[in-house]
């Protein structure tokens, strides 16, 4: 309470004043929030900060470098997009529509042009001016990660407000799926260093190629992610909260899809062949299915400057290589492989 004193014609008056009530503080807990809760959900912190999805983005690039078939630490994979799904997962979703691409679009875009900068380094040794064309188009797909970043928080957003709600993960993995296509499509198409290549040393996983070509591979690989970052999401509140909310479609999605891949995968191992490729070298055990592969390649210099002399002259070669092999094998050879 406050006591003034008002002059005038109530002299010597005392009265007395409530103090306004200071307002509290957000109570970080739902059940005791009352009708402050609506408004602890917006205090919270709802839109990644830069740093974060620099950290994140990092990560990423450092774990699709892993498993990219340079180095062929495969089970990266699993886990590649984890930290970026970890972002999209943990944002708050009534506020995720006005976090703009462009405040964490280049923490998430600078890491991806040092991957592919790391996968297409090769191109540089083609010409010396060839360094120009490998730095454009190294941007230019750096550009589909913070794109899909973006998207799927769109998506997510979008089906939430219209009453659809999906797993997170299946928005995040048909958003990769339809920009692997655009990449693989727009002015010509790079299907190079797509995310289903990254277990190609994996024959359980890579089976339902034949139904889904690599963009099913590539699908599950999200879904996994999405699938860790989820309970990892779940371990992490355990720790701060007493009943944390349990996770529920993304892991049972992430679970089912990978449960079913490497079940197809067992499936044509059984009614095709092995999976190691190792039926393949013997010829006499009648297996069928088992088809021998000679894949024909020569050591060609080179040169700046096609000409229709030189084809033919390429071309001399690898017959010629090619009937020598052949003549060589042990066993007929029902596939000759020449390089594009």
């Amino acid at each position: 309470m406050e006591l003034t004193c008002q002059h005038g014609p109530g002299f010597g008056t005392i009265r007395s004043m409530a103090r306004p009530k200071k307002s509290r503080p957000f109570d970080a807990n739902p059940e005791t929030a009352g009708g402050d809760r609506k408004r602890v959900v917006a205090a919270t912190p709802s839109t990644p900060r830069r740093w974060s999805a620099l950290v994140a983005s990092s990560l990423v690039t450092l774990a699709m470098t892993l498993s990219a078939p340079t180095l062929a630490f495969w089970p990266f994979s699993f886990v590649a997009l984890t930290p970026l799904a970890w972002l999209l997962i943990r944002r708050n979703p009534s506020t995720a529509t006005e976090a703009k691409l462009g405040r964490i679009g280049w923490a998430i875009y600078l890491p991806a042009v040092v991957y592919w900068l790391i996968q297409l380094q090769g191109l540089r040794h083609a010409h010396p001016w060839m360094f120009l064309g490998w730095f454009a188009l190294s941007a230019y797909l750096a550009a589909y990660l913070p794109l899909w970043f973006w998207l799927t928080g769109r998506l997510d957003d979008n089906l939430s407000a219209a009453g659809a709600r999906l797993p997170l993960g299946i928005c995040a993995a048909s958003v990769w799926l339809s920009l692997e296509w655009c990449r693989n499509t727009f002015l010509g198409g790079l299907s190079a260093g797509m995310l289903g290549h990254h277990v190609a040393d994996v024959p359980l996983l890579i089976q339902i190629a034949d139904l889904f070509g690599s963009y099913g591979v590539s699908t599950v690989l999200v879904l996994t992610s999405f699938s860790v970052a989820s309970v990892l999401g779940w371990l992490w509140d355990r720790r701060r909260m007493r009943r944390p909310r349990l996770p529920t479609w993304d892991p049972v999605v992430g679970v089912l899809a990978l449960s079913l891949t490497i079940a197809y995968g067992f499936w044509h191992h059984e009614s095709v062949g092995t999976l190691d490729g190792s039926a393949a070298a013997d010829t006499t055990s009648g297996q069928a299915g088992v088809a021998r592969v000679m894949l024909v390649g020569l050591n060609q210099p080179t040169v700046y400057g096609q000409s229709a002399q030189r084809d033919a002259e390429i071309f001399d070669q690898y017959a010629l290589g090619t009937l020598d092999a052949l003549e060589q094998q042990t066993a007929p050879v029902d596939l000759v492989v020449w390089p594009e």
